[in-house]
């Protein structure tokens, strides 16, 4: 049986309101609803008869309009005012209160919706109305955003009540249209088989109720902005390409993974926020997150990073690492994450999993890289053609080669597997480890675990440390 539900994603509501050229009642008001047949939501062409009543129930019609409507994820528009069947739209409004009434294919939809004032602007000029929970309230005039959704149309134009077909149509339009200061757009949930191009620098991107997209690529430098540029609320079923400098995603789903610059210096200042990001496909990228040299200044925080992945048969370790850095990235922080290599070798064996985390830096580096407060979580060792593997179990690897200077400092974090190899110079304290941290040879080459770079150094029974006398260059706080 098809029932009816408000809108309350935001500004995406039930009814709006399109003030007339005089400030007098409009001739039509647009309704935006929603349908669904039990738990299902209705899609395919639904003949809707909007009726408006003086009275809660019973009682005559003092309004009604009728039209066939096509019907999109349980998502339909339609106008008050079209399709006259009975009285006047004006007349039926004009006391201030009236009583939606709503039949869908014949199913009168209960109860009636109230509307206490009138939902248009009857008295004033550039006013919107919307009814939210069966109350009208008054809305700002909306301005500098685009709308998209799947039942719109590639010629828009982006308001709410026509919005554009896909993600990129609505972007091209929002970076011709505000181009002398910042724009958003925002995506209405739902299933888009096209990607994103964020090229304009100055639009943020906006989802509502976590529209799913191909693929993304951010290559715009944010300008015209305070802060970064904004990707909010997007799931991504292909790869995540950061090329643009001072970037935030926040809430968003990768399940491709993501990788940042190129090797030229772009994509700097990027931040991840409440994000997933996981690599399930054998292929590009290998990593969760993969970050490439001459980046400046990356931040991950309170996100969940896996890697579903085997990596191809290697003697080193560290392949398909779930969050991979490269050589040459200044300034890196991964604060209150978990981040898990949770890869399972195929029927064959042989295949090397892991790391968690491949921080891959050598040189001298202004502020360490800084990793607090994570879960982290290598793979299980494994038998290779039966037997023993001659490999440690590694869930954190810092560079083979000789450092230029403490690379890492690594405090407060939770970790399952053994950390670091050569007995490389690191900063770390406080940590649990379900594993090597100190270093101790293997018999295999290179010692698992790390020395302590710090030094005056003092440590109480219950494992907190002080440097007293040589500590490491953390950065400062991000600017948001």
């Amino acid at each position: 049986m098809k029932t009816h539900a408000s809108m309350y994603v935001a500004l995406a509501m039930c009814l709006v309101g399109v003030a007339a050229a005089r400030a007098q009642s409009p001739e039509l008001v647009n309704y935006q609803g929603r349908l669904v047949d039990g738990s299902n939501l209705v899609n395919g062409t639904v003949s809707i008869v909007l009726g408006l009543y003086d009275q809660k129930a019973g009682g005559s019609p003092d309004y009604v309009c009728s039209n066939d409507v096509t019907v999109v994820d349980g998502l339909y528009t339609m106008q008050l005012g079209t399709n006259t069947v009975l009285g006047s739209l004006t007349n039926a409004l004009s006391d201030g209160t009236a009583y939606l009434q709503i039949t869908a294919d014949g199913t009168i939809l209960t109860p009636r919706e109230r509307l206490i004032s009138a939902p248009y602007a009857l008295h004033a000029q550039n006013a919107q109305r919307a009814n939210v929970a069966g109350q009208v309230v008054q809305l700002t005039q909306l301005s500098n955003v685009v709308w998209v959704a799947r039942n719109g149309t590639a010629s828009g134009p982006g308001t709410i009540d026509k919005p554009f077909d896909t993600p990129q149509n609505g972007y091209n339009a929002a970076a011709a249209r505000f181009t002398n200061g910042w724009g958003s757009v925002a995506i209405v949930g739902g299933v888009y088989t096209g990607g994103l191009n964020m090229g304009a620098g100055n639009i943020h991107v906006i989802g509502v109720s976590r529209p799913v997209i191909a693929a993304l690529s951010v290559a715009g430098k944010p300008s015209m902005m305070t802060g970064k540029q904004r990707v909010e609320g997007i799931a991504v079923q292909g790869p995540v390409t950061v090329l643009g400098d001072r970037t935030k995603f926040r809430n968003c789903r990768m399940e491709m993974g993501a990788t940042i610059g190129d090797g030229s210096g772009a994509g700097s200042n990027v931040e991840f926020q409440d994000c997933r990001l996981q690599s399930a496909d054998e292929g590009m990228p290998l990593a969760a997150l993969y970050v490439f040299p001459s980046v400046t200044n990356c931040g991950v925080y309170q996100s969940s990073l896996e890697s579903l992945v085997p990596g191809a048969q290697d003697p080193q370790p560290g392949r398909t690492a779930t969050l991979e850095i490269s050589p040459g990235v200044a300034g890196m922080e991964v604060i209150g994450c978990e981040i898990v290599n949770s890869a399972r070798e195929d029927a064959i064996g042989g295949l090397y999993r892991g790391p968690a985390i491949k921080d891959w830096e050598s040189g001298q580096v202004t502020n360490q890289h800084f990793f607090a407060y994570n879960y982290i979580k290598g793979p299980p060792s494994y038998e290779q053609q039966g037997a023993p593997s001659p490999f440690p179990r590694a869930a954190v690897i810092d560079s083979a080669t000789a450092l230029g200077g403490p690379t890492i400092a690594f405090h407060h974090n939770t970790v399952w597997g053994d950390v670091g190899v050569n007995s490389n110079k690191q900063f770390y304290a406080n940590n649990v480890v379900h594993g090597l941290i100190n270093g101790r040879p293997t018999g295999f080459g290179w010692t698992v675990g790390w020395t302590q770079a710090g030094t005056g150094t003092g440590q109480d029974a219950a494992g907190n440390t002080e440097h007293e006398i040589v500590v490491p260059t953390l950065p400062d706080s991000w600017d948001d």
